[in-house]
Formats: structure tokens, sequence, C-alpha cells
């Protein structure tokens, strides 16, 4: 039988304090508030998936089968999983929060599989999700790698990635919407090729700056 990985989400006291007042945390050490059967449940940091938004803490994760989230408003209890999609691994994902609603870039990272898009309304505990929107087109022998999301500040999408085609070029890509209200069309210019040279592990974090600007690393 195949050995899962178990992997729990922590939840620390040093984390709480940054994202709420302290006093009112204090108490909580730690909490486990979910189980995955991968051990790239939240996978690497840059994708952003632990928020503090709307009164409450939101963790999203990849369970081993789904992309899941859960809920918070103490950092003690925690709400059931709510199922987004289908996802087994938690690097195939990215979250932005902007203020008033959630974005999510995915990639199943298989050839000809495209990056999808899609942004939800925050409700209580609960999201409610507009259609998802393919971002990126796949196309033959070409596969979409660590996907990264981040909304500039007139509220349009920006997904960054790692680009393979066959087993060579591997390269950083970074392409935006030019329609910010839940619908993605790219934006002339984009898909953009941010160094024309290969590497192995290229991995692009978009930062948004002010009056629209975007910081991409």
């Amino acid at each position: 039988m195949k050995n899962k990985h178990l992997f729990s989400l922590l939840i620390i006291a040093g984390l709480l304090s940054v994202l709420a007042p302290f006093e009112v945390y204090a108490d909580v050490a730690s909490k486990t508030i979910g189980t995955s059967s991968t051990n790239r449940a939240v996978s690497v940091t840059f994708q952003r998936k632990i928020f503090y938004a709307n009164g409450r803490f939101w963790v999203f994760y990849s369970d081993g089968v789904n992309m899941v989230f859960r809920t918070s408003t103490d950092g003690n209890t925690w709400s059931a999983a709510t199922v987004i999609k289908a996802c087994d691994n938690g690097e195939k994902f990215s979250i932005w929060f902007d203020g008033n609603y959630f974005h999510y870039a995915y990639c199943a990272e298989t050839a000809g599989a495209p990056i999808y898009y899609r942004r939800g309304t925050p409700n209580g505990g609960a999201i409610t999700w507009s259609s998802e929107q393919v971002a990126v087109g796949g196309a033959s022998s070409t596969t979409y790698y660590v996907p990264c999301i981040a909304v500039d500040t007139n509220g349009y999408p920006w997904i960054g990635y790692r680009f393979v085609k066959g087993t060579s070029p591997k390269r950083p890509y970074i392409t935006i919407s030019s329609r910010n209200d839940g619908f993605w069309q790219t934006q002339s210019g984009f898909p953009y090729d941010l160094s024309g040279w290969d590497a192995a592990a290229w991995v692009v974090a978009p930062i948004p700056l002010t009056s629209g600007k975007m910081f991409v690393i």
C-alpha cells in the first residue's frame, strides 16, 4: 500500500499575534485545523494561503484530493473544510485577498492543461465564486507550474508561473487580465517572458505597489 503523508496544519501564536491583537489570542498556543494526505498541503509560502479577512482567519490548502478552506473567528475553533475544486497538491494553486474578493490561480501541472482564474466574494464563513476562467490557454507539450496570483490596486489580477515546453525551455512568465470584474481577458502583450533564458526552477511572485503598479520577483 502506498504510504500517505499526514500533514497537520498548525496555526501558532506567533502568527496570530501578527494578524490580530496579541492579547485576544495569547491563549492559543497551537491548533491542528486539518489534515492532508499530501506533504504539499500548502507548499510554498509566496502562494499566500493564510489570511485574516472580514473578521475571520482563513486557511486554504489541499487535503490531498481537493482544494479546500477552513475559517475561524478566534483561531481556536475551526469550521469544517469547504471544497473549492479538485486539487491533489497545494503547489498547484495560489490565493489572493484584495480587501473585497478572494482570487485564485490554479494549474494542474500536466502537459496541455491551462491556468485557471476565479474570483469569489466572502460572506460570513462562505465564499460565493464566479465562474472559473481560463487565464492561460493550454498548449501541446507545454506545462505550467507554481502559479502565483496578486491583484493590483486597480483590481486587475496578475498571475506568475513557470512555463515548460517539453524538457526545455523553462521560463518565468507573467500575465494580466484587462478586466477587473471576475472575468478574464488577457491584456495585449501578455503572457510575457520575464527572462528569455532557461533555468530549471523559475518561480514568479507578483507584488502590488501603488497606483496600479506591480513589482514582480
